[in-house]
């Protein structure tokens, strides 16, 4: 088992999410990011929520107590604790599977 603090978002993005007690909690459909902070070494923005669909419902909820390890080369999603996000900050952060992921983007000098 490895903790990673970079990962790919389509490695991500439809698996499931497990609690503590690898109780299955829902599936992963989107993550979210403040665009404005970059408060990561990396000075890539950090995650600030996810999106988990189980069953009909759909939740979002902090990705404090989340995290990503790395068992047998598969990527999991494991939660140490479900804290559900409050409207404005949902509102207020960019979906990256909506926004970016599978879109083109082109900077401002037209490189893409």
């Amino acid at each position: 088992m490895n903790t990673v603090t970079t990962f790919y978002l389509s490695r991500v993005i439809g698996h499931k999410a497990f609690d503590t007690n690898r109780k299955c909690i829902g599936v992963v459909k989107d993550l979210l990011v403040d665009p404005e902070s970059s408060t990561h070494s990396s000075g890539h923005p950090v995650v600030n929520g996810i999106k988990i669909k189980f069953k009909k419902k759909v939740a979002f909820y902090s990705f404090q107590n989340f995290h990503i390890e790395k068992v047998n080369g598969q990527t999991k999603v494991i939660c140490d604790q479900l804290i559900e996000l409050a409207s404005d900050q949902i509102n207020s952060n960019l979906y990256l599977v909506q926004s970016v992921l599978d879109n083109q983007i082109v900077d401002i000098n037209g490189r893409k």
